[in-house]
């Protein structure tokens, strides 16, 4: 019968190859790049030379191993999506990566002409009442509510969610 830590790395094995891991170490990925910082636009400025002492700190200019297609992003874990790279560099280019998605993102989101979403706090019946004051006015039709309590918020208040109108 295996022991626990033969379990545990079998159960890492498993994970590491569905991650697509090649058995390429990052040792080996160092070596590869020739200890080089191997990112286009290196902020070291003490140049793209990797020091070794610094390996496994959190020091800005340690070595890190850089994966080229981000795993949340679902890149592999193998060595033609790692490169060697300074610590600094590597989170740079990252937050670069997250924020090019997120004004990506912003962009693909486009209002629909007379639709308004709101977010409305306060008592339910209160919300109610406004709501179908405005809706017999003739000037606003709700199209969806969608009522959720807010956690942060103090027991007495309650928070109306989401509320698409239409002019």
């Amino acid at each position: 019968m295996p022991s626990p830590g033969q379990n545990r790395l079998a159960l890492k094995r498993r994970k590491l190859k569905k991650r697509g891991y090649d058995g390429v170490t990052d040792d080996q990925i160092y070596q590869r790049d020739s200890w080089q910082c191997q990112l286009p636009e290196c902020l070291c400025p003490d140049g793209r030379d990797l020091d070794q002492s610094l390996r496994g700190t959190a020091q800005l200019w340690a070595p890190a191993i850089h994966h080229i297609v981000r795993l949340a992003d679902g890149g592999k874990g193998n060595s033609a999506n790692k490169l060697a790279a300074h610590n600094r560099c590597s989170s740079v280019a990252n937050r670069d990566i997250q924020l090019a998605q997120a004004q990506d993102a912003q962009r693909s989101v486009e209002p629909t002409p007379g639709v308004v979403q709101v977010r409305l706090i306060g008592d339910p019946d209160d919300i109610d009442a406004a709501l179908a004051a405005l809706q017999a006015a003739g000037d606003w039709k709700v199209v969806t509510r969608t009522a959720a309590p807010d956690p942060r918020r103090a027991p007495q208040e309650k928070v109306i969610g989401l509320l698409t109108v239409t002019s």
